[in-house]
């Protein structure tokens, strides 16, 4: 049982707050805070983002979730690794590209198409060619791999994630989890600040625990009380949260006319 009656105590000392003091600020009385550190009571779900926000903590630490966020997912170099073992890969093929195909020329040619994406965000390099694996590289879409040759670009099992993205308010939902990605959100707390059905937010965080895109804690407050917090899988989201991203990069992409747009092929 998280012991928020506790929390409240420790944190709002921790403040130097006086009772009356957090009351003020959250807009109840002096009496509803002492009931909460004596657990005599318990704070209404929708109050404790702002309990947590007074009290210069996240919801996280106040029930006693771990928010811990590793700081090795922001180190840059492994990426950087990464995308040049993939760039070195590819092979062009416009016919300019096509004589004396070396690995310092390739190399050359390479870093020609990064000199031109850094000048301009809406530089474009890629092929659509069916049958073969596709590449694409944008600066706002990153690196991306096509692997789906001999297969159906949308098989049934797709319907699904569609579906899901095909909801204007799941795609708002996501995009406040992403904006809060430190914080523990519950549906309640979505609901109220997005102007939803609470039903319809819990569908759609269960949707993404069962996907493995966020994880969900279930914590008892009181005897007879529970709440359910969601937080992404991992501090910079999971796989599955990934590919949404990349969804929406290219969402934001599809019925734009590209500026310039080259291919090559691996």
């Amino acid at each position: 049982m998280a012991d928020i009656a506790a929390n409240i105590y420790i944190y709002r000392n921790k403040c130097g707050y006086t009772q009356k003091e957090l009351a003020d600020m959250l807009g109840v009385s002096v009496q509803t805070v002492s009931k909460w550190e004596r657990g005599a009571s318990y704070p209404d779900v929708t109050s404790v983002p702002q309990i947590a926000a007074a009290l210069h903590i996240s919801v996280g630490e106040l029930f006693n979730i771990d928010d811990t966020i590793d700081t090795n997912h922001h180190l840059t170099h492994y990426y950087d690794e990464m995308a040049e073992l993939m760039m070195s890969r590819i092979r062009f093929a416009m016919p300019e590209y096509t004589i004396d195909i070396t690995p310092d020329s390739r190399k050359a040619k390479l870093d020609a198409i990064i000199n031109e994406m850094k000048k301009n965000p809406e530089y474009e390099e890629g092929i659509a060619k069916p049958g073969i694996i596709g590449f694409y590289v944008s600066m706002d879409t990153g690196f991306i791999a096509l692997d789906d040759v001999n297969k159906k670009i949308f098989g049934d099992d797709n319907d699904e994630i569609f579906d899901f993205l095909g909801d204007k308010k799941n795609r708002r939902v996501l995009e406040l989890i992403y904006e809060s990605y430190t914080e523990t959100l519950s549906a309640n707390y979505i609901a109220e600040t997005l102007g939803y059905d609470t039903e319809d937010v819990t569908n759609c965080l269960e949707f993404m625990a069962k996907h493995m895109m966020l994880r969900k804690n279930d914590v008892m407050i009181g005897k007879d009380r529970n709440m359910t917090f969601y937080k992404l899988e991992r501090p910079v989201g999971s796989r599955e949260f990934l590919m949404l991203r990349v969804i929406g990069a290219f969402g934001r992409k599809f019925l734009k006319k590209p500026q310039n747009f080259r291919a090559f092929m691996d």
